[in-house]
């Protein structure tokens, strides 16, 4: 077996999907009497503290409100992954399963490139991304979150 160091270098783009292989063709260990191996990586998701990957390209974030903001409107800022601040106005009666989309707020939707930056296509394509999708969690005032108790009945008597 020959030993021997080569360094292999991934471009990992934005918005690369869970299980996505790169593979370096007969990058393996080498020896005189056989074909190098493939050199596979897969790619992971690493779990994120705010977002969460939904269909491919979707990212899913919750906010916590109180019930007062669920019935009188709100507004808040989310930091994007890419650093920006994003205000978001809320002026709906907030309901339980109610969730905001904000689109092409989510992950760039990656295309397979051709190798070559030269064998690329003439004319410049906008960039497609996935939509941000806000799900709402009610809070009360002691911090503890109270789920779908944003629910509420109204009753009323019809009196003939």
């Amino acid at each position: 077996m020959v030993v021997r160091k080569k360094t292999l270098k991934l471009k990992i783009l934005p918005g690369t999907t869970q299980g996505t292989r790169f593979c370096f063709n007969e990058e393996g260990d080498r020896c005189p009497t056989k074909i190098p191996a493939d050199i596979i990586f897969i790619t992971a998701d690493k779990p994120h503290p705010l977002f969460e990957r939904s269909h491919h390209h979707d990212l899913v974030y919750t906010h916590n409100i109180t019930l007062k903001d669920a019935l009188v409107g709100f507004s808040f800022t989310i930091r994007t992954l890419d650093k920006r601040a994003l205000k978001i106005n809320v002026s709906d009666v907030v309901y339980p399963g109610y969730m905001k989309t904000m689109p092409k707020e989510g992950l760039p939707v990656c295309e397979n490139l051709p190798i070559a930056p030269d064998m690329r296509p003439a004319g410049l394509k906008k960039k497609k991304f996935g939509d941000l999708i806000i799900k709402f969690q009610g809070k009360q005032k002691n911090g503890y979150s109270y789920g779908y108790d944003l629910s509420f009945e109204i009753h009323s008597k019809h009196h003939m």
